[in-house]
């Protein structure tokens, strides 16, 4: 029993250092998921950046080209637009010279046209007065008779 008593004396620190390694055994373990779930999340941080600048590097792209467009198509633009200014001065200088004639020529076709109905309105006031209107129109000599023959049909 000595024997066995002093046995087991001699066991017991095998046995806690056994605990201990198995305890520290699990706790590796753990520490190894973790370092692996770690390990994890820094790859998909990295691949999350890399993305990210790549994306970011893509729209820089897009917006450079977006950018180039626009000021081609202003460029254009502007090339159109100054032949268009010159053809507007042009035409209105020429609207600005042919307006007062334009002016002139209608005024004299209303005044015209305004005697012309003044004349027709004596012609008919007269017509009215002497019948047929050849009596009153002999006054003004024999031309007038002639107007009136014609007269009717202008009439």
């Amino acid at each position: 029993m000595k024997l066995e008593d002093e046995l087991t004396n001699l066991k017991a620190p095998v046995k806690g250092k056994e605990q201990e390694r198995k305890l520290l055994a699990r706790e590796l373990a753990q520490e190894k998921k973790k370092h692996k779930s770690a390990l994890k999340r820094l790859d998909n941080a990295r691949r999350q950046i890399m993305e990210t600048q790549g994306n970011a590097a893509e729209e820089e792209r897009n917006r450079t080209r977006k950018i180039a467009a626009a000021e081609t198509s202003l460029a254009s633009a502007k090339e159109q637009v100054d032949p268009l200014k010159e053809q507007v001065s042009v035409h209105l200088r020429e609207y600005q010279d042919i307006e007062p004639a334009v002016n002139q020529v209608k005024e004299t076709k209303e005044g015209t046209e305004k005697q012309v109905h003044a004349v027709n309105q004596k012609l008919k006031q007269m017509q009215a007065e002497s019948g047929d209107g050849r009596a009153a129109l002999t006054v003004f000599g024999r031309h007038c008779t002639k107007l009136h023959d014609v007269s009717p049909s202008c009439l």
